[in-house]
């Protein structure tokens, strides 16, 4: 949520983008397991952000760890 919707005056942009890859990188060396609990936990948190739920429920599959 952070490097998604912070300023550019906060964090680069550049830099977000490439933070976002890292992460991604890191999560998608989990287990399928592992993979499928954390999308499970981060679909079931996202009507907690909101106006901002779709972005969250859609987190998984944006960073490759679900389909």
């Amino acid at each position: 949520m952070f490097l998604e919707y912070s300023g550019e005056n906060i964090i680069d942009p550049d830099a977000s983008i490439e933070l976002l890859e890292q992460i991604a990188n890191e999560l998608q060396k989990m287990s399928d397991s592992e993979r499928a609990s954390l999308s499970k936990s981060i679909r079931d948190l996202a009507p907690q952000y909101g106006p901002r739920a779709n972005f969250v429920t859609d987190l998984p599959s944006n960073l490759g760890i679900s389909e």
